[in-house]
């Protein structure tokens, strides 16, 4: 039986203002109708751990022999058939997982028929402080939003900053060249592409900005005039809705989400579709403290939001039509100690069983906390207690 799963991302470096979301759309099947796969990275012990999930209860149990990763793994993704898996380094530890100590990179793993992981080739240079991941739909480019230099506190206006694209052949990335100047804002920390993959959006935390990219069918990017839009304070998180309709940007330093229409469907709102964005009425939405990662459901109706600074998960209803945020009832659901990502999977139908789960993990508490998703209401409910795992949690994607 079909899976639709919906894996996204939120993440967290361990300093300054290196969080991170990135956010993607997975499907994939299983001759196990019941049963679902869980990839975690941990920052403490670099590793990649893999757990079975059973789709009627919600129950992880843990499965498998780990896979190294690199230091201090910030982001991860899993290609939109399942087969392939990237993390984000962003280096500053010991551990020689990208070559050298201390290194920054890509690393890639092959996604086995029974939910195991494999490493695939030797890690790929990518910039010198990977923090944000994105993939188009139809898995031909891997998006890669690399903030330059360690952030801190002291950081000028004009961090460097860049996005990275690769095209992706199995677990093979290659670098695409990009042509002309492209201007980013300070400290790009996430990154997002609608689902045709024509545009992408990057979130800029030191001057509270995102940008704003065409893609063409090379991977190249190119920057229309208007193409900066102003958020709240440093935004580490993005989520376009499935439809393409919506852009959701968290903004930690501000505990708010920014909301834009995005003009990429013909509407009468967006007649010649440019993926220019519209801030939504009444935006931005309160949130709690320091949300750092997003996910909505597959039908564009919810939106769940990490918060670190809280220890909650925030509830939201979109709005048709405006992408206005409504909190749902109660508007907050809690979890363990800073979480940094959120995860789901939905849309698994199964004779008379509700199998939608949200997965959070809790660095500072080294567990998972899970809810079961109601497709009615959009309201989390606890599922058991917290899943104690080691080595600081950092991200999540499922299959």
């Amino acid at each position: 039986m079909g899976m639709r799963l919906r894996c996204l991302a939120g993440l967290v470096g361990l300093v300054g203002l290196g969080l991170l979301v990135s956010c993607y759309k997975s499907t994939s099947s299983s001759s196990n109708p019941g049963a679902g796969v869980l990839y975690l990275t941990t920052q403490g012990d670099s590793l990649l751990s893999t757990f079975s999930v059973d789709l009627s209860s919600g129950a992880v149990t843990a499965a498998g022999t780990p896979a190294a990763t690199g230091d201090t793994p910030t982001a991860m993704i899993i290609s939109p058939d399942g087969s392939s898996i990237f993390v984000a380094n962003s280096g500053g530890g010991s551990n020689a997982g990208c070559g050298s100590a201390g290194a920054a990179c890509l690393t890639a793993y092959t996604v086995n028929s029974d939910g195991s992981v494999s490493a695939s080739g030797s890690p790929i240079t990518a910039g010198s402080n990977p923090r944000g991941l994105a993939m188009d739909s139809a898995g031909k480019f891997l998006f890669v939003a690399d903030q330059g230099l360690p952030p801190t506190s002291a950081l000028p206006a004009g961090v460097p900053g860049s996005v990275l694209v690769f095209s992706v052949s199995g677990t093979t990335l290659t670098p695409v060249a990009q042509s002309g100047s492209l201007i980013f804002g300070s400290n790009p920390a996430a990154v997002a592409v609608t689902p045709d993959g024509k545009y992408l959006y990057v979130a800029n935390q030191v001057d509270g900005t995102v940008s704003q990219f065409t893609v063409d069918g090379t991977g190249v990017l190119t920057q229309p005039g208007n193409s900066l839009y102003t958020v709240g304070t440093t935004p580490t998180a993005l989520a376009v809705t499935a439809d393409g309709n919506f852009l959701y940007v968290a903004n930690q330093g501000s505990n708010n989400i920014s909301a834009f229409i995005v003009c990429d469907n013909a509407s009468p709102s967006c007649v010649v579709p440019d993926g220019s964005l519209t801030a939504a009425t009444n935006s931005p939405f309160p949130a709690g403290t320091r949300p750092v990662s997003i996910v909505e459901d597959p039908s564009a109706t919810f939106l769940y939001v990490a918060d670190r600074g809280s220890n909650q998960v925030s509830q939201f209803k979109i709005s048709v039509g405006t992408g206005a945020l409504t909190p749902l009832s109660p508007a907050t659901v809690s979890v363990g100690s800073n979480p940094v990502w959120v995860a789901a999977h939905f849309g698994n139908t199964q004779s008379t069983v509700t199998t939608d789960f949200v997965f959070v993990p809790n660095i500072g508490a080294s567990s998972i906390s899970t809810f079961s998703y109601d497709t009615t209401t959009g309201t989390l409910t606890v599922v058991g207690s917290p899943l104690t795992v080691g080595g600081q949690p950092s991200a999540i994607v499922l299959r």
